[in-house]
């Protein structure tokens, strides 16, 4: 009976904890898997996982799917990926047609039609494609179909790829590697063969046959020889597909997967399946180790290490881990402790079932296990209770062999659990400071203080306690703040090795305490919450990840650990017998990997494209752009599927600084570059990234171009040599405008002198005074005034006139008058009338003409051609305006030009009229820079005779030019 009760105690202390899966992480529609029904999965030779699903062919960089589809296709699911030697990536949909992507966009081989779904084959020359009456064999390179074999497919089974072979099974096996005929072959005769056996897969060695339906039969693997042996595996029941992983071969089922390792004829996790609730398409193992499986309803179940076991506790979750030499403490939400002896039995120590387990510390030297939930329970190696309090003890160290230094809610200090002074140099410190009389506890500061952690340097002796209200030194002789400066530190936890005092802030910043006084701030990410001493290393533990530092090796260099999917929290950490044990908020993930190979990965980098405005670009290296294509984007890929390391990507321009980009786009934009040459580099991290980087140069705007301005030089250059000539030409023309304007002005002045002078020459003012003095001697006084005061007009109204380059009308007929009224005088006794008829329509006084511009002809008619006449003198003067035109006629009845010219040349030798000349002069300086001339036409009137009977001068003046 007490056997029994024993037995019963023992099994009550087991805690239920089973071995499920290995640590993985679904890869679904949540994360952009365009499907969740996966039939294969592949990895090229740059890195790229490829799937085939119901939705087609996705490119997955372990950031983005990019699915690979096109209208022409018959159906989209499909399976059997494969790569040939020109990087081109090929799969079959379910209707047998044949896809491959090349430049990133999908295309279909030109086949005929397929006998079904089958698996196509690939060498380094061909492609082999099963068709409805035999085989279709392309190019590789071209693509071209180079010869079709025709065969009857009535009795096929299945196909595959082999290295350079395609394998097709009828009733013997077909092996084609080139045009020639196939080779045949068969291993129906081999001893133990089920006509039910179909080949699977290859590997290394060759193809393994076996059924789909299987009993634990053996296997046969058929060698590049021809020759089989038999493979003896444990795999039962009903399989709808077969993978191989560097020699271990796997059995997809509905419920789950079986893994076989044909080295040692042994089953993976002792025969059990695993993902047991997953229905299993395929198996596949990258380049770095990580596991794939697919499924036809979850998506990707990624696995970073089949030996990384993750560990569910029924109806619990480990918060805090303590290690010991034989396992490790499970300190739990619900306050159970539970010991893990490392072979995966677990067993219920005890605990505080009301309160979550705050803390645990486990004294290797006398095997106490401390343990703070709701208050404080020392275990000793028996697991019995040896010491309790109700407090709420935080952390707890040991100090030497009796003391420990504890850090409570309320308090800081010494414990000393037999409560008897021990010879220990913390004596003192501890009993003159005793909480209320209980020998056991002590403070060590009479504040009321609310401890955070706690630790012990043995080098210093001293004590470091984080609280409330600052950082604590404590050693035998007392305590004291220390400080930063002349201000408190406020610290959250402390941690101790190796000599090396470790102090966690609240704002997740992580320093070093040096020889307890000098704060030196570590190069680590500073978003920690929690940090944790355990083996060789100092843990880091963030939101969603886990680094480490190896204290053993110089410089602090912190790497990241890759057990930790995204999204789990991590509780605590331990390091044993190298196993690394974490806790996490979905359970325990145990590793079993050595410390020395915990190595940073180096994650690959590519660029996947460069953008120019809606152009993408494929080559990185020497492309020139517009100066309007001035609108970058680079698209790039980090392969980084287990999502642990997140290191950042920097790159910078040319030999500027380094710029992060963000952790949640694979774009980088550069909007606006200016033109000129740009190089472009990246690195991860602290890594630089050799064999990416992109250079192009932006070509300037054509007005910056060298020909341009060249051109722009030379035009330039023309213009102002023409504008130049011109100038210059116009220069001159203005300077020999002046000139003439000058000669005008002067020959102007001589004319208007000459016009003067033949208005008032000699003979006329002899007459004129000869006339005057004729009325003195006559003794007619008023006529010879009367006279006088006329020609004193006259004087005076030439000269004013004279002056002027234009007078109205109205003041050229009064100077006419009074000439005429002059010239009458003289020719009284001659019977000399004049009239002057002005169109009535004319405003004189608004009409201007060039002055002294009509005497001269009325002189000459009265000289010349009235003065030799004989009998009634007459003279006709007529004004008046036709359409902007000034008309005026002087008409007589003189002896006309030719008889008085004939008179004139008898009377004087090389005679010329003197006003005449000196009028036609002057008429063609007026006339130059019109537009409309002063025109002159004369006249020789004749009567019916045909003698002389007068001279008409006509006279047009234009008004307004």
């Amino acid at each position: 009976m007490k056997k029994i009760a024993i037995f019963l105690f023992l099994f009550c202390l087991i805690s239920p904890i089973w071995a499920q899966d290995p640590f993985y992480r679904l890869i679904g529609k949540s994360e952009g898997l365009p499907s969740n029904s996966v039939y294969d999965v592949f990895q090229d030779s740059k890195g790229f996982i490829w799937c085939s699903h119901d939705e087609g062919l996705s490119k997955y960089d372990g950031f983005t799917f990019k699915t690979f589809s096109s209208k022409e296709q018959t159906s989209k699911a499909g399976s059997y990926i494969r790569e040939d030697k020109f990087g081109r990536i090929w799969y079959s949909n379910f209707d047998g047609f044949l896809y491959y992507v090349e430049n990133e966009t999908l295309k279909e081989l030109k086949m005929s039609k397929p006998f079904g779904y089958t698996r196509y084959g690939i060498n380094d020359k061909y492609v082999f494609v099963i068709v409805q009456n035999g085989i279709e064999i392309f190019d590789l390179e071209s693509l071209k179909l180079v010869k079709k074999k025709k065969y009857s497919l009535l009795n096929f089974v299945t196909s595959l790829n082999f290295k350079n072979s395609f394998y097709v099974q009828l009733d013997s096996i077909m092996v084609f590697e080139s045009l020639d005929e196939p080779t045949l072959f068969s291993v129906k005769n081999q001893p133990g063969f089920i006509p039910n056996m179909n080949m699977i897969f290859s590997n290394s060695e060759g193809i393994l046959f076996a059924g789909k339906e299987t009993n634990g039969e053996p296997n046969f693997m058929l060698n590049k020889e021809n020759t089989v042996k038999i493979i003896q595996s444990k795999f039962k029941g009903f399989f709808q597909n077969y993978s191989v992983t560097d020699g271990i071969y796997w059995a997809c089922a509905q419920s789950g997967v079986l893994g076989f390792n044909s080295k040692n004829n042994l089953e993976l996790n002792n025969g059990k399946v695993f993902f047991a609730d997953y229905n299993l398409s395929s198996v596949f193992k990258d380049k770095r180790g990580n596991f794939w499986f697919s499924t036809l309803s979850d998506g990707l179940i990624f696995v970073p290490d089949l030996y990384i076991k993750r560990l569910t506790i029924k109806n619990e979750k480990p918060l805090k881990l303590v290690d010991k030499s034989t396992g490790f403490f499970i300190g739990t939400r619900s306050g159970k402790v539970l010991l893990n002896d490392l072979n995966g039995n677990t067993k219920e120590i005890s605990g505080n079932k009301q309160h979550e387990v705050i803390s645990m510390v486990y004294d290797s030297l006398n095997g106490n296990l401390f343990c703070s939930a709701r208050g404080l329970n020392v275990f000793d190696k028996q697991y019995r209770t040896i010491y309790g309090k109700t407090f709420s003890l935080k952390d707890i160290c040991r100090i030497d062999k009796n003391y420990y230094a504890y850090a409570s809610s309320g308090n800081i200090g010494l414990l000393n659990i037999s409560g008897k002074p021990s010879g220990s140099i913390w004596d003192s410190l501890h009993f003159s400071n005793l909480i209320q009389n209980d020998k056991t506890i002590s403070t060590i500061n009479p504040l009321i203080i609310r401890g955070k952690s706690v630790t012990f340097s043995s080098s210093l002796n001293s004590i470091f306690f984080a609280t409330n209200l600052g950082l604590y030194l404590a050693n035998p002789s007392g305590v004291k703040e220390l400080k930063f400066g002349n201000e408190s530190v406020f610290i959250k936890k402390l941690q101790s090795s190796f000599n090396r005092i470790f102090c966690l802030n609240g704002n997740g910043r992580l320093f070093e305490i040096i020889e307890g006084k000098i704060f030196k701030k570590l190069n680590v990410p500073s978003n920690i919450k929690d940090i944790k001493c355990s083996g060789n290393f100092l843990f880091l533990i963030t939101e969603e990840h886990l680094y480490q530092i190896n204290l053993k090796k110089p410089g602090d260099v912190y790497i990241q650990l890759e057990y930790i999917a995204k999204g789990q929290e991590i509780n605590d950490v331990v390091f044993l017998k190298n196993q690394l044990v974490i806790a996490t908020n979905m359970g325990l993930v145990i590793s079993e990997k050595n410390e020395n190979n915990l190595e940073t990965y180096k994650a690959p980098f590519y660029i996947n494209y460069l953008k120019i405005g809606k152009k993408r670009v494929s080559n990185f290296i020497g492309e020139e752009f517009n100066s309007y294509e001035n609108e970058v984007e680079i698209n790039y890929s980090i392969l980084d599927y287990n999502k642990v390391n997140e290191l950042p990507l920097f790159y910078k321009i040319n030999e500027s600084e380094w710029i992060k980009c963000s952790n949640n786009s694979r774009n980088i934009n550069l909007p606006s570059l200016s033109p000129g040459k740009y190089k472009i580099e990246f690195k991860i991290g602290n890594y630089d990234i050799e064999n990416q980087k992109i250079e192009f140069v932006i070509k300037k705007r054509f007005y910056f171009q060298w020909w341009f301005i060249l051109i722009t030089l030379i035009f330039v250059s023309v213009f102002l040599a023409i504008v130049y000539q011109i100038r210059l030409q116009r220069i001159k023309i203005e300077n020999k405008l002046k000139l003439e304007k000058i000669e005008l002005q002067k020959s102007l002045g001589q004319s208007m002198l000459t016009a003067i002078k033949s208005q008032m020459n000699p003979h006329f003012f002899y007459n004129a005074l000869n006339t005057i003095q004729s009325f003195i001697y006559s003794d007619d006084k008023k006529k010879a005034s009367s006279y006088l005061a006329k020609f004193s007009k006259l004087t005076r109204l030439i000269l004013e006139m004279s002056e002027k380059e234009t007078v109205s009308l109205a003041d050229e007929i009064i100077a006419l008058r009074l000439y005429l009224e002059l010239e009458e005088v003289r020719f009284e006794e001659l019977e000399f009338h004049y009239s002057i008829y002005l169109n009535n329509k004319i405003e004189a006084e608004m009409v201007q003409i060039p002055s002294m511009m009509i005497q001269p002809y009325i002189e000459n008619a009265i000289k010349h051609g009235l003065l030799h006449k004989l009998g009634k003198k007459e003279l006709e003067i007529r004004i008046w305006q036709d359409v902007g035109i000034l008309i005026v006629e002087v008409e007589d009845n003189g002896v006309g030009r030719d008889k008085s010219s004939k008179i004139n040349a008898g009377k004087y030798e090389k005679w010329k009229s003197f006003s005449s000349g000196a009028n036609e002069k002057r008429l063609e300086i007026l006339n130059r820079g019109r537009s409309k001339a002063i025109g002159v036409a004369i006249h020789d009137k004749v009567d019916e005779e045909g003698h002389s009977s007068g001279t008409l001068v006509k006279i047009s003046i234009p008004l307004n030019n």
